[in-house]
């Protein structure tokens, strides 16, 4: 273990696509440079008028270190070793650090990483032991202890103790299959495992060179950007403009942290260089970002996980609703009987479904998905247990019954990925050595958590845009290209030591993330190597991250200003692009009829709306339309305020308790809460398992506290009796409206309407003449109504909030807003609720569908496939709006 740099590598005097095209060996620190050194090479032969030649011999380190390890002999000349899977390597991890007391998939990672560096930069096991300075150094090399053994019990070698068992002689090199010439290509530096391979190679009589980096006297300008998302935006359109004013051109953007960041920036380029990609089915075919994404996160995988997870067993609510929503599994002509079957089982409130529950709410709506899903739940029961090549057939009878991947799964993308997942799925069939004999359900969760610890990106058109990493770009060769974030604290970034490797080894070593001189030289070569990588270069800093001012890069010092990076005018918003796609529509004035019957769902809600969004109001009141409700979770706010509702309306219904709970013994409530909590929770909060057990049980201690406050509360509001959940009708405007009433009062003949609310309540929304929230304003028109009121429950007390009569108390006099509005009394307020709920009732009848730009955003919501008012707005509509606008 040494940090002295050996000296470099002789270059190759012609590159790595010259030297493909002698027959030498290239190998690659990325794939991605794999691929583009193949691809190179290929449309090279092919200019040069050949129609067929051999396939280059080019690929990453990695996929040679396993090539070469599969032809070498131990030094006794007995069989290759035999190198564990490089997807299941990582259960042997597992396996080593075992119950650690934390996520051990975390530390498994953390581990495997620390000694993957470890042995690449020669630090051994007894060093290790030696170094160790901390409780993470000493479990380290514990659990390398314990992953080594488990290498030896199951007949398995370690990749890079075999490589140095060739790179030191201890392990004769395989003549037969070592190259002629050997190029390397994008690696700085060289660590010292590879470097030691290289030069027993070169002792051997291989021809050993690395590939120059590109160098093409770039044409180089720095920009600046007032923010980040306005860097990429310019960037895009950039990227655009150059590849319009040459399609053939090789035009890239390095985005520096394209790992975290990756998602916003497709879309972003997406946007400009794709409008509408969002309605076709495979978008994106002039872009190629370089972001590796989990093999679970392809939409065609996800469905096939899903679908294994409902099939096997009770499901969690995602799994369910992604089966019934999905095209790539069941029959996609059955997607609007399924959509309302996830509906119903959305509403139920329930968190995790049986198969037959499943089935059950697809019915007779769905008869083709219902019995696809029957046979899979079959096939599943029939094989509860075996080995891992048994258990990858019954997977793939099991999506086979799906009909999986279905008509939805076209594009090379999706392609791509089938088939990585179905190399994943053999490979997990061949690991009986690391896998061993369990349940289906495990076998199921092994490939889950496999897929999402793979990291697939798929192979894109040579002539898109590319979006890259910084090490992703690393020697390719590039027409144009922008660099963006040149920041001052991310290029070069901080150093970032591997966790628990002692940071005295890793600086020893010569591990660049350790030390920060070593780590700014790195950074500075790599940035020379990009700006010399293209004809044209921009580096471009964001000034602004948030409140966060930004300094550029000191590897900026020197290189001349351009113009500001701000993306050019003509860049929409996609749905604006969509919407000015073919001939203007002629929009032709026809209202829609009044309303003909008095009678209108929805009750108070219905006017709420129209005060705020007559669109929404006539969506819901007159289409009958509603929004999709919220996927079930175990106890939200609005399951918790139901569960309050219920409770207190039951209470109150008990004889005892009807003139109020001050008026019982401290046991006789508790009596009585019992009673009612034993019937109320387990309808409301149903199921048995460990985790809803324990939600109801702090629940119950919950409500018993607010019934307890509930009984000090009613102490002090004299004499009263209670009635609950009366249903009323009233008549405004000419609709007839049914309310129920969560709790009447009576007070020596005069009505207090107290409405429960566990939540936020402002009295500015009962102002006329437009009430945001007519609830209240609708209870005060009932009857011989005195005053109406929310009995706030929170944890903090019980408070009463409303407005009424005086003789109900000063709580409940008029604040200073309704006076302010020229309301001083009660009469005079229900009057002018009165006349402002007859004139919502009347312009929802006259067929009001307007919306109110203040309030746009409840227009984009979920009924904007109904209020379609992008399509009648220019783009001009969607701009921000100019200074005094």
């Amino acid at each position: 273990m040494t940090s002295t740099l050996p000296p470099p590598l002789p270059e190759h005097p012609a590159g790595a696509v010259a030297a493909l095209a002698a027959g030498a060996t290239v190998v690659t620190a990325t794939e991605r440079l794999a691929r583009v050194l193949r691809r190179e090479h290929d449309l090279a032969r092919r200019a040069g008028g050949l129609t067929a030649w051999p396939a280059a011999d080019v690929l990453p380190m990695g996929a040679f270190l396993a090539r070469l390890a599969a032809d070498s002999l131990d030094a006794s000349g007995a069989l290759p070793p035999d190198l564990p899977p490089p997807e299941l390597a990582g259960l042997l991890w597992l396996d080593a650090v075992g119950d650690a007391g934390l996520d051990a998939g975390v530390l498994a990672t953390a581990a495997a990483r620390a000694w993957h560096a470890a042995t690449l930069h020669g630090i051994t096991l007894a060093q290790l032991q030696s170094a160790c300075d901390s409780a993470d150094a000493e479990a380290l090399t514990g659990w390398v202890q314990q992953y080594r053994a488990r290498l030896q019990a199951t007949g398995y070698a370690e990749l890079h103790e075999v490589t140095w068992g060739l790179a030191r002689g201890e392990r004769p090199l395989p003549a037969a299959a070592l190259p002629r010439q050997l190029v390397v290509a994008g690696f700085d530096p060289l660590p010292p495992l590879y470097r030691a391979l290289l030069d027993r190679f070169a002792a051997s009589g291989v021809a050993v060179t690395a590939a120059p980096p590109p160098c093409q006297g770039a044409r180089l300008v720095r920009r600046q950007a007032p923010d980040p998302a306005t860097e990429i935006a310019a960037a895009a359109a950039w990227a655009r403009e150059r590849l319009e004013a040459s399609p053939g051109a090789r035009v890239a953007v390095v985005v520096a942290d394209l790992a975290t960041q990756g998602a916003a920036v497709r879309r972003a380029f997406l946007d400009v260089l794709d409008p509408g990609w969002r309605t076709r089915p495979v978008p994106g075919q002039r872009l190629a970002v370089s972001l590796g994404r989990p093999l679970a996160g392809y939409p065609a995988i996800h469905a096939a996980l899903a679908w294994l997870e409902v099939v096997t067993g009770s499901a969690a609510w995602p799994a369910v609703s992604l089966v019934l929503r999905s095209p790539f599994v069941g029959l996609a002509a059955e997607a609007g009987a399924r959509g309302r079957a996830e509906w119903r089982l959305r509403e139920s409130g329930r968190t995790s479904f049986a198969p037959a529950a499943v089935v059950a709410a697809l019915g007779d709506g769905a008869p083709v998905t219902a019995a696809r899903l029957d046979e899979a739940a079959g096939i599943a029961a029939a094989c509860r247990s075996g080995g891992p090549a048994q258990l990858a057939g019954v997977i793939g009878s099991l999506l086979a019954a799906a009909g999986w991947p279905g008509e939805a799964a076209s594009g090379s993308t999706t392609a791509q990925a089938l088939a990585g997942f179905r190399q994943l799925l053999e490979t997990l069939a061949g690991g009986e050595r690391l896998v061993g004999r369990g349940s289906l359900a495990r076998f199921v969760g092994l490939l889950r958590n496999l897929a999402g610890e793979r990291t697939f990106e798929p192979e894109s058109d040579v002539a898109a845009v590319q979006v890259l990493g910084v090490l992703e770009a690393e020697g390719q060769a590039f027409d144009h290209l922008w660099i963006t974030g040149l920041r001052a604290d991310r290029w070069p970034p901080p150093a970032r030591p591997l966790p628990l490797l002692p940071l005295a080894l890793q600086r020893a070593a010569g591990i660049a993330e350790a030390t920060p001189a070593l780590l700014q030289a790195l950074w500075a070569r790599r940035f020379a190597r990009l700006t010399a990588a293209a004809g044209e270069v921009v580096a471009s800093w964001p000034d602004q991250d948030g409140e966060e001012e930004l300094l550029p890069s000191p590897l900026l010092a020197g290189i001349a200003s351009g113009e500001p990076a701000v993306p050019a005018a003509s860049t929409r918003r996609d749905r604006d692009a969509v919407a000015l796609v073919g001939p203007s529509p002629v929009v032709v004035d026809d209202p829609p009829p009044a309303f003909a019957g008095p009678q209108v769902r929805g009750g108070t809600r219905v006017l709420s709306l129209q005060a705020t969004c007559p669109a929404e109001a006539f969506v819901v009141g007159r289409l009958h339309a509603r929004a999709l409700p919220p996927p079930p979770l175990p106890l939200t706010d609005a399951a918790r305020g139901r569960v309050v509702h219920a409770l207190l309306q039951e209470l109150y219904l008990l004889p005892e308790c009807r003139t109020g709970l001050a008026r019982l013994a401290r046991d006789a409530l508790r009596a009585a809460f019992d009673t009612v909590r034993e019937r109320v929770l387990p309808r409301l909060m149903p199921g048995s398992d460990p985790l809803t057990v324990a939600l109801r049980a702090r629940e119950a201690a919950r409500l018993w506290r607010l019934v307890r406050q509930l009984r000090e509360h009613d102490a002090t509001r004299g004499d009263f009796t209670v009635s609950v959940e009366e249903t009323r009708t009233v008549t405004v405007g000419g609709l007839e409206l049914r309310v129920r009433l969560d709790r009447v009062e009576q007070h020596d003949g005069d009505e207090l309407v107290l409405d429960y609310k566990t939540g936020q309540v402002q009295k500015k929304d009962w102002l006329p003449p437009r009430p945001a929230d007519a609830q209240l304003p609708l209870y005060a028109l009932t009857g011989h109504v005195g005053g109406v009121a929310v009995l706030r429950l929170r944890a903090e007390g019980v408070e009463l909030d409303g407005v009424a009569e005086p003789a109900f108390g000063a709580d409940l006099d008029l604040p200073r807003s309704f006076r302010n509005a020229g309301i001083d009394s009660w009469p005079v307020l229900v009057e002018r609720w009165r006349n402002a709920l007859d004139a919502l009732a009347a312009e929802f009848r006259a067929g009001d569908f307007r919306i109110d730009s203040a309030a746009r955003a409840r227009a984009d919501d979920q009924f904007v496939l109904v209020t379609r008012h992008h399509e009648l707005r220019s783009p001009r509509a969607f701009a921000e709006p100019e200074e005094g606008e």
